[in-house]
């Protein structure tokens, strides 16, 4: 697992025209799927594992068990996107987490996702705690959003 980390992770990622529908902007389905990989990149950053290995070495699962999303503009070509990962709600075995998305340069917000994932015994499919070596991780995380979510605009 890494170190503690002292900002709210971001990643960036260009959108491709083949991403895109007939008006240009980001195909709404490709707003879950950016979501999901930055939410991955979130996991290797801040505890040091992906799904795969996860769920392949440690047999320990951790589904989405909700998932709901707020487009706010388009995300298009012209410019990149730069995702947000906060930790908003942790609990025994699950996490909340909340995704945005906004366009760089111009800062214009694209989505809001939120996304519950719950922490299974990949043999039983039954809810685990989250393991202690990844709660600390979470806890700081909700902590970072917590403060940047009280801090003046």
């Amino acid at each position: 697992m890494t170190e503690a980390h002292a900002a709210i992770f971001t990643v960036q990622r260009r959108v491709p025209f083949g991403d895109t529908d007939a008006a240009g902007s980001l195909f709404f389905s490709h707003a879950v799927r950016y979501c999901l990989e930055a939410l991955e990149e979130w996991f290797i950053d801040r505890l040091g594992t992906d799904w795969f290995h996860l769920h392949a070495d440690r047999q320990i699962g951790s589904p989405f068990v909700h998932a709901e999303f707020d487009f706010l503009g388009p995300a298009t070509p012209r410019e990149s996107l730069k995702l947000t990962v906060a930790i908003t709600a942790v609990g025994r075995s699950s996490a909340e987490f909340m995704v945005s998305a906004a366009a760089v340069p111009s800062g214009q917000k694209c989505w809001v996702g939120r996304f519950k994932c719950v922490f299974i015994s990949a043999a039983t499919k039954r809810s685990i705690p989250i393991p202690d070596e990844f709660r600390g991780q979470f806890e700081r995380d909700a902590a970072l959003a917590e403060q940047r979510s009280k801090a003046p605009s």
